[in-house]
């Protein structure tokens, strides 16, 4: 169980480990269910459940049968890093920087988990068009993998090839710099999103769901 009093929903759900269907608690399931809802409780904090799918789908069922509600699902997606050139633009430029600028920070909202971004190895994208940062993103890179994250794009500036753009020049980054394979996380309602994962290489490995407690 993790409490962390930040806003992300990883650090502050119980996360099941072990074998299916739901995982090893050591004491009945639906004793532990009780025991996780009153840590939270005492946190002050909405219980929640982040369960990996297939493998504790059972568990996603007895919960919503209880009346556990989905917050979101995300499809995490994994792909071998092609061969990309660099995408420059007619007007803009793309830079790529080993950690994130004041504006950077400013553009994704990201000053509260900044410290947490720089304490691994990661590259930081961003498009600046006359000037203004409209584009940004960030690859983390560990040994031959690279995770991409904080993928935004100024909705002023979409549906004209920019996202295409941020993902291939941070996996050309990450690729010289030695990784060889990459994943990401996408909510799996964001159809359009993983239209363009899919044809830059990108398939569903798993995916997670959040479900919460809906107190009586």
């Amino acid at each position: 169980m993790r409490a962390s009093g930040k806003f992300t929903l990883r650090a502050n759900s119980v996360l099941p480990l072990g074998p299916p269907p739901y995982g090893n608690p050591g004491i009945d399931i639906h004793e532990g269910i009780s025991r996780v809802i009153d840590f939270y409780s005492a946190h002050n904090l909405p219980a929640v459940f982040h369960i990996p799918l297939p493998t504790y789908g059972q568990l996603e069922e007895l919960l919503r049968e209880e009346g556990w509600v989905e917050k979101v699902t995300v499809l995490v997606m994994v792909a071998d890093i092609g061969d990309f050139q660099e995408a420059q633009r007619a007007t803009g430029k793309w830079e790529i920087e080993s950690s994130p600028t004041e504006e950077w920070l400013n553009f994704h909202n990201d000053h509260g988990v900044a410290q947490i971004m720089k304490s691994v190895p990661a590259r930081y994208a961003g498009l600046r068009i006359n000037g203004v940062l409209v584009a940004g993103g960030r690859a983390a890179i560990h040994e031959k993998w690279c995770a991409l994250s904080r993928l935004y794009v100024h909705p002023d500036f979409r549906r004209q090839g920019i996202a295409k753009e941020l993902v291939q020049n941070l996996l050309k980054d990450a690729k010289d710099l030695g990784a060889t394979k990459s994943l990401l996380q996408v909510d799996e309602s964001n159809l359009e999103a993983i239209s363009l994962y899919e044809k830059l290489g990108f398939a569903v490995h798993h995916s997670y769901v959040y479900l919460i407690h809906q107190p009586e």
